[in-house]
């Protein structure tokens, strides 16, 4: 077979744009399949303040448990002994409702393992209502913030055997300060 001169660019510049496309059509296909997979996220807050929990200060912060509806939460007083509490501490003009997607995306993992037999006894998520404070400005406002976390802590220590802080932005900075302030028999990090 006999071929022109610019014939064999024309092909090999053919073959490897056909090669791309392929690729490109893989890509996509694969992309498209794997959001099929994906769950479609459905949350049903609702929050409910918990009894006001002892605190010094004048400020009304408030302590609110989060629950999705429907759920597998248990009211505090019958809390379970391998429940497992999470305290959520927001940041800097942060409120209380930042935690729902991660506290329903907890709910749906718990619910799946437990359909699947895995032990796990289920997380019941707490979160403190600083009433949308700028706490990254004024860092008295930090101190405040930590005595009243320290206060919910030992009224959900009290709850459940173990309780997790997570802080976010400027409220890791106060979960680090309450932290601080425990006796090292208190802490406990797992």
């Amino acid at each position: 077979v006999r071929m022109y001169p610019g014939a064999w660019h024309r092909l090999v510049a053919l073959l490897c744009l056909a090669g791309f496309a392929l690729l490109l059509f893989r890509s996509i296909s694969h992309d498209i399949e794997r959001a099929q997979l994906c769950d479609t996220t459905y949350i049903h807050p609702r929050y409910e303040r918990v009894r006001q929990v002892a605190f010094d200060g004048d400020i009304p912060y408030s302590l609110v448990r989060y629950r999705e509806v429907p759920s597998t939460w248990v009211p505090a007083e019958s809390q379970r002994p391998g429940r497992v509490a999470v305290l959520f501490v927001p940041g800097h003009l942060g409120s209380h409702e930042q935690m729902r997607s991660m506290a329903s995306e907890t709910a749906k993992e718990i619910s799946r393992r437990i359909r699947k037999s895995i032990d796990v006894d289920g997380v019941d998520w707490y979160g403190a209502d600083f009433l949308e404070e700028p706490s990254g400005l004024e860092p008295r406002l930090l101190k405040r913030q930590a005595a009243y976390v320290a206060s919910c802590l030992d009224h959900l220590s009290s709850l459940y055997d173990k309780v997790v802080l997570l802080g976010y932005s400027m409220g890791g900075i106060v979960v680090d300060r309450v932290l601080a302030g425990l006796d090292e028999d208190e802490r406990t990090v797992d």
